[in-house]
């Protein structure tokens, strides 16, 4: 599963002159392109025609890094932002 998700996500960084179909969820390339890399390496095989939704979608949330950004943003190492104190006797 993940092994999948990193190797097409390499091929799309690496590779230039690809399509994508959002409509079927698969890569747009040339068969001389695809017959080339096939050739290269067996596993760009498993990419071709193939509805990549699942991998897209479902397997780059569960593989990619998350990102927390502002202020409160904390990695799970880090302790937890005090909570900020409100006087309410102020009026």
């Amino acid at each position: 599963m993940k092994h999948d998700w990193a190797f097409y996500k390499q091929m799309m960084r690496e590779n230039t002159g690809l399509g994508w179909d959002a409509t079927k969820n698969t890569i747009i390339a040339d068969d001389d392109w695809w017959e080339q890399k096939i050739k290269m390496d067996h596993q760009y095989r498993r990419f071709r025609n193939k509805d990549l939704s699942l991998i897209c979608y479902r397997y780059d949330a569960l593989f990619s890094d998350i990102i927390a950004m502002g202020e409160r943003a904390r990695a799970a190492n880090q302790e937890q932002i005090s909570e900020i104190e409100v006087d309410l006797d102020k009026e």
